[in-house]
C-alpha cells in the first residue's frame, strides 16, 4: 500500500507501512512489484469555509478554469512533493467546484490503471486547485482535505465520511 491509503488506518489502527525491511526506524519506498495491475481511482475533496459568495459568482467560469488546470498539475506533481509516492501518470484527473452553503468544495478525481492507489494524486489534486480557488478569491482559509472515496487494488471499493472514518455499506 501506499501513503493515500493510510488515512483510513491511521484512524482505526496504529500502521506505518513505509518502513526500511532492514531497518524499521527508517521509511522507505514501498515495493509494489509483486501487485497486479487494476484500475485506480480516489476522489477528494477540499473546503474553504464562508467564501466571498458574490465574488465567486461574478468569476465562477474563469475561478472553474483556473480550478481545473491546478488540478491537474497537482496531480502530476505529486511525486515531487511528497515523498514516498511512488510516480505515476494518472489518465484522468478531473475536478469541480461547488457551492455548499457559504463554502465552496472543490472535488478532484484521479484514476489510472497500475500497481499502486492515486489517493495522494487526488488529495493533491483537491489540495492545489483549493489553494488556487483561495488565492483567486483572496481568501485565506482551506478547511479540508480529505479522501473520500478510493476504487480498485487488494481492498477494492471504500468511502471515507468527514473523519476519514470508513463507512461500511450495510449490505
Amino acid at each position: 500500500m501506499r501513503c493515500g491509503c493510510q488515512i483510513r488506518r491511521v484512524v482505526t489502527k496504529a500502521s506505518f507501512t513505509h518502513v526500511n525491511n532492514q531497518d524499521s526506524s527508517r521509511p522507505s519506498m514501498v515495493n509494489i512489484g509483486s501487485k497486479k495491475v487494476t484500475t485506480r481511482v480516489a476522489v477528494a475533496e477540499a473546503r474553504l469555509r464562508g467564501i466571498p459568495v458574490n465574488e465567486y459568482h461574478s468569476n465562477k467560469e474563469k475561478i472553474q478554469m483556473a480550478v481545473e488546470a491546478a488540478a491537474v498539475q497537482g496531480a502530476l506533481s505529486t511525486p515531487d512533493i511528497i515523498p514516498f509516492c511512488h510516480p505515476l501518470m494518472p489518465l484522468g484527473t478531473t475536478s469541480r467546484c461547488f457551492l455548499d452553503n457559504n463554502d465552496l468544495v472543490v472535488q478532484a478525481t484521479s484514476s489510472t490503471p497500475g500497481k499502486t492507489g492515486v489517493e495522494m494524486e487526488a488529495l493533491a489534486a483537491a489540495a492545489f486547485a483549493a489553494l488556487t480557488a483561495a488565492r483567486l478569491l483572496n481568501h485565506r482559509k482551506v478547511d479540508s482535505v480529505l479522501l473520500r472515496s478510493k476504487s480498485g487494488g487488494k481492498s477494492g471499493s471504500v468511502s471515507f465520511d468527514d473523519n476519514a472514518q470508513k463507512i461500511v455499506d450495510p449490505s
